[in-house]
């Protein structure tokens, strides 16, 4: 969508291709599979990559991801970065981050 004082353009700017459906039973082997890639093509061409980690389920996969691929390649610990509410607080997310830096040792 493109707005100026003359005209407003609406233009499609990407579309999903169907793909061929999976069966069920490979549906999460496919998924690892595209997650990762995704994650390694979002890597690609910049010597240094970080991961902000909130402890939560999105930034907690991706970061687990791209320090499994940063160990495959000898690369160093993937750097993470977390912002943080106070201790006991209901969005204190902190024990969700510690586990997975325990986890992947970043």
């Amino acid at each position: 969508l493109t707005v100026t004082a003359q005209r407003l353009v609406l233009r499609r700017y990407w579309q999903i291709e169907p793909s061929q459906r999976v069966p069920r039973s490979d549906a999460a082997e496919e998924f690892a599979h595209l997650f990762s890639q995704s994650v390694r093509n979002r890597m690609r061409g910049s010597p240094s990559v970080g991961a902000m980690l909130s402890g939560g389920l999105d930034s907690s996969s991706i970061a687990c991801v791209a320090g499994l691929q940063n160990a495959a390649g000898r690369k160093p610990k993937l750097p993470t970065f977390s912002l943080v509410f106070e201790k006991g607080s209901s969005m204190d997310e902190r024990s969700f981050i510690d586990a997975v830096l325990d986890q992947q040792k970043t």
